[in-house]
């Protein structure tokens, strides 16, 4: 659960990633004979070892218990805006700390930035919770396998087209 792989960086508060909530951990090692070969610590906030544990490489012990800061329940306020990317630099940072899960996609070749606004608002706040972001959206199987016979349509009719320049430019 704490081995996710991912980073979480965030300007604000704890960040987005599982382990920036551990409270606390218990870790189970080995032990000396006294102890009955086993050690079982309990690490806290504040406990130097803790921030190590939730790297979860298991050098430590093997993770037994985990307790999370939880938060109360909210919704997220979602809208794009696509810039010009003149001033991108130098607003990177100022639109991070204006909204607690910005993000932005950069497309240079393009000369643009498409901003996603993307704040905390009340559970309360009317709305569904739709994410109609095209790309997650359910495609008919028809329609795809439309698109993939068009794509290869396209790549053949085009390799076609190479080889009758290639074999003309060699008649020549």
């Amino acid at each position: 659960m704490l081995g996710t792989g991912a980073h979480g960086s965030s300007l604000w508060g704890e960040g987005s990633a599982v382990h920036d909530y551990v409270a606390e951990m218990t870790v189970v090692s080995p032990g000396a004979a006294e102890e009955g070969f086993v050690k079982v610590r309990t690490l806290k906030e504040g406990d130097g070892e803790l921030n190590a544990a939730k790297v979860s490489l298991g050098v430590l012990g093997v993770i037994y218990k985990v307790t999370l800061k939880l938060q109360p329940m909210f919704k997220r306020s979602v809208t794009y805006v696509i810039r010009n990317d003149t001033n991108f630099g130098d607003e990177t940072t100022t639109f991070g700390l204006q909204h607690e899960f910005a993000d932005f996609t950069w497309y240079p070749s393009q000369r643009q930035v498409i901003y996603r606004i993307d704040d905390r608002v009340p559970s309360n706040t009317s709305g569904n919770g739709l994410y109609d972001y095209f790309p997650f959206r359910s495609t008919p199987s028809l329609l795809l396998a439309g698109v993939r016979i068009a794509g290869t349509y396209q790549s053949t009719n085009a390799t076609r087209k190479l080889v009758m320049f290639t074999s003309n430019r060699n008649t020549m």
